[in-house]
């Protein structure tokens, strides 16, 4: 899992993107995104959506000092399917 973002507070509920724009052909887009996060019942994916070649999801809660999972699934408007996977911590700040 190479790609990481930035620790989140347990207590925030913050938004997180990932841009898929190096995957996309001229005037294809992203059709539908879903995120799942692990380990489950402690970091929420709260709200997901599209804005242009960006995956985005809020999210809240988690455990401080706990390491978590995002996986992002999105297809394209030429039938791709693609996934990847982002490192996130919880940690108070």
């Amino acid at each position: 899992m190479a790609l990481k973002w930035p620790d989140k507070d347990p207590q925030a509920i913050k938004d997180y993107g990932l841009d898929w724009a190096a995957l996309l052909a001229a005037g294809e887009t992203i059709t539908d995104s879903t995120w799942a996060i692990a380990p489950t019942g402690e970091l929420t994916a709260t709200d997901e959506s599209i804005l242009g070649s960006v995956a985005i999801v809020w999210l809240s809660g988690g455990v401080s000092g706990t390491a978590y999972a995002a996986t992002n699934t999105v297809t394209t408007s030429r039938g791709m399917s693609d996934q990847r996977t982002v490192a996130i911590k919880a940690k108070e700040q």
